[in-house]
């Protein structure tokens, strides 16, 4: 029911800088990266599992990922892209 990525998406402006949709690239992440996100994934899921609404579940486990990365003393955007190299 889903596949992981490394996605790169951009909006596609028409000429009034408008939005009028996106263009994504995608590549296979490396087995040790799936891995790693998989963890931290499953951690997330769990946490908003104990909750009924999206609101409540994305304030809930949001402080997870935080603590997560403040941890690891990177921002969600190094780790990701620590991930890729290793990709």
């Amino acid at each position: 029911d889903h596949y992981w990525v490394f996605a790169h998406v951009t909006p596609t402006l028409d000429q009034r800088g408008r939005i009028t949709g996106y263009h994504s690239s995608r590549r296979k992440p490396s087995r040790q990266a799936v891995g790693e996100i998989q963890k931290v994934y499953a951690e997330l899921l769990r946490e908003e599992r104990r909750h009924r609404t999206p609101k409540e579940q994305w304030a809930a486990s949001l402080p997870l990922l935080v603590k997560f990365l403040e941890e690891k003393n990177v921002s969600y955007d190094e780790w990701v892209f620590s991930l890729a190299r290793a990709a």
